[in-house]
């Protein structure tokens, strides 16, 4: 049975939340830089379980080990 069989049969319920640097109880800073290549990247600093799952995308991929 496959991700789209398995969520067909429930229902999805968002828990996120949105969160602002600087209006935060916990430390949550976002800190823009540019690379070599000219890209910008982006460096998150927060303190555990601020309240969202960012990494929540690699929980659905097969791990590559």
């Amino acid at each position: 049975m496959g991700i789209v069989e398995i969520l067909s049969k429930g229902r999805i319920v968002e828990l996120n939340k949105v969160l602002e640097p600087g209006k935060e109880a916990r430390r949550l800073e976002i800190r823009r830089f540019k690379i070599f290549a000219g890209e910008f990247m982006h460096d998150l600093d927060t303190m555990s379980h601020i309240g969202t799952q960012a990494e929540a995308p690699s929980h659905f991929i097969p791990a590559l080990y």
